[in-house]
């Protein structure tokens, strides 16, 4: 079996996989508008290619096949809030949101089947908002009025010019994935372009911490499964930083390790339904 941490050592920059040209894309999600170049750069610099998921323009009963095409899920971040309505919550009238139903229908699903088959899943910012919504827990959806901690978690997303500008710093778990892909446990300064967020206390069941600021998740991962990892942080706004460079190579070796088994024994996946959250995507019958 290959290794998923080959070429993450102590090193500046890590090794490209040496992925096979012709290989399968990777799945991003995106909105019809929304630009993911920087995305799209950070994982073309590992030798992934991607096969866009359009949110509006896909429906639900196609992921099956588009799933079959591709070795990984990567969910994006967004400026739309993910809607309280699925979380067991009434919106918040202090602030304003935007919600994009459209993407709701195509997130929870794939998040679900990549978890259920071993998928490899990077989900980033409202990405990882998703991930602890599907395995059944909460979000916070203004930071600022409940997390008394002088930081401005929602820095980038006010200031679109500083995305990539360090904003707090992040503790990471010294027995999780976060520290085997970086190689040390060591904190580091990470932006910052959120209004919502998942508190320490009610990090969904299913999910492992791996990086916090005070009582906010910066990033969890998926108890059982080889690459699964959420991320509050946005590591395509500052490539040049080794951390966010090596969370990038780590998903696509991971992406390799996956496509390799795939053509040891092909997986037939079956329709993709019945996420967590069905039951408010979806009227009762």
């Amino acid at each position: 079996m290959l290794d998923l941490f080959v070429g993450l050592g102590t090193e500046s920059r890590p090794r490209r996989p040496s992925l096979r040209s012709g290989g399968r894309p990777v799945g991003l999600l995106k909105g019809r508008n929304q630009d993911v170049r920087a995305l799209r750069s950070a994982l073309a610099d590992q030798g992934l290619t991607v096969k866009e998921i359009v949110t509006g323009e896909t429906k639900r009963d196609d992921l099956d096949g588009i799933l079959n095409a591709c070795a990984g899920v990567v969910l994006p971040g967004s400026d739309w809030n993910i809607n309280p309505f699925l979380f067991g919550a009434a919106p918040d009238p202090s602030i304003a949101q935007k919600y994009d139903h459209s993407r709701d229908e195509l997130s929870f699903p794939l998040i679900t089947k990549a978890i259920d088959e071993g998928i490899p899943l990077l989900a980033i910012c409202r990405g990882f908002q998703e991930l602890q919504v599907e395995r059944g827990g909460h979000l916070i959806q203004n930071i600022a009025a409940v997390v008394a901690d002088g930081v401005d978690h929602a820095h980038g997303y006010r200031h679109l010019d500083y995305r990539a500008a360090d904003v707090h710093e992040v503790e990471i778990s010294p027995d999780g994935l976060l520290k085997k892909i970086l190689g040390n446990a060591d904190p580091f300064r990470v932006n910052s372009i959120h209004q919502q967020g998942a508190l320490l206390e009610e990090l969904a069941s299913g999910l492992k911490r791996e990086a916090w600021h005070g009582r906010v998740i910066e990033a969890a991962s998926v108890y059982g499964h080889p690459f699964a990892l959420g991320i509050q942080f946005h590591p395509e706004f500052g490539r040049s930083k080794i951390q966010y460079r090596k969370i990038f190579a780590a998903y696509a070796n991971a992406v390799r390790v996956y496509e390799s088994n795939l053509e040891l024994a092909p997986i037939e996946r079956g329709p993709v339904y019945g996420t967590r959250v069905d039951r408010h995507l979806r009227p009762a019958a």
